[in-house]
């Protein structure tokens, strides 16, 4: 009995095509996984950018009360954070009012310590009818942020 050689070929190519297609199909597995990762949206009430920190302690007498993260030589300035879409829009309002320009913008983050903290707050500003807290429950909300957030990195 002869062995013929005809039938390895077709068998080979298909192992090798199976190979490929799934290491392709589980890299792109992989790469989803990073991407989309563990953490919460996060609305930043951002009221400003500035290019350095003398033109931020002119328009703020008290940079205590304030968020500043410096990306890439721009320092970005904020008021407060929310994970509810609806307060962090009562925030920006409550701002507004006041004569800042503000925006919201939307942030992933990992901190699972801060993000409950987060849901607390929340809860107390939603439940709260008075504007005032706003600003002493952002106040704690950026103490915490700096406390667990930045000192991590």
């Amino acid at each position: 009995m002869k062995f013929n050689f005809k039938f390895l070929f077709p068998i080979f190519v298909a192992i090798v095509i199976g190979f490929l297609f799934g290491k392709v199909i589980f890299n792109e597995y992989n790469n989803t996984l990073t991407v989309t990762g563990e953490g919460k949206i996060i609305y930043f009430i951002q009221s400003g950018i500035f290019s350095n920190m003398d033109d931020i302690n002119k328009k703020y007498s008290n940079t205590d009360n304030i968020l500043i993260l410096k990306k890439d030589n721009t320092y970005y300035t904020y008021f407060g954070m929310s994970l509810n879409k609806k307060i962090a829009t009562r925030i920006k309002e409550y701002y507004e009012d006041k004569g800042y320009n503000i925006y919201i913008e939307e942030q992933l983050i990992s901190n699972e310590d801060f993000t409950t903290s987060l849901v607390e707050y929340d809860k107390i500003l939603n439940i709260s009818n008075d504007d005032k807290d706003i600003e002493i429950i952002e106040k704690v909300v950026i103490s915490s942020y700096k406390e667990l957030v930045v000192d991590e990195y």
